[in-house]
């Protein structure tokens, strides 16, 4: 083994170390899972964009998943289903492995309904418990 070789291999090592560590974190800088859920609620999301899931119904593409300084974030954004249209306003903290939120429903000029989740990382939605009204 020439000192070439000694010289290169503490180069290769460092090189596999980051090889290893990027593909183990987030590169995205914001450092959120792509996927939170509990039943009743999905939440997607992606550097571009952030997409909830209810039973019967979706909000459109919103905003990215942006969380502050404290892991503090809201969305908001049009949503349908089977049976209406409304808004959806999500605001909600980033806590450790979960994220802490109340989603409120707006539909047409009536008072807002608001509900606490918390969703886990790559937790299950369970929609197939949900029963919606199909309308044609």
């Amino acid at each position: 083994m020439g000192i070439n070789d000694m010289k290169l291999r503490p180069a290769f090592a460092l090189v596999a170390a980051s090889l290893v560590l990027c593909g183990c974190t987030d590169l995205t800088g914001w450092g959120v899972p792509t996927r939170w859920a509990t039943e009743g609620l999905e939440l997607t999301a992606s550097a571009a964009q952030s997409q909830l899931r209810m039973p019967c119904a979706t909000a459109s593409s919103m905003a990215p998943l942006q969380p502050d300084a404290t892991g503090h974030f809201e969305l908001s954004g049009p949503a349908s289903g089977s049976y209406a249209s409304f808004v959806v306003i999500l605001q909600g903290q980033l806590v450790r492995d979960t994220i802490q939120a109340d989603l409120t429903v707006l539909v047409g000029g009536a008072r807002g309904n608001t509900r606490h989740y918390v969703l886990v990382r790559g937790g299950d939605p369970a929609f197939e418990r949900f029963g919606c009204l199909a309308t044609e």
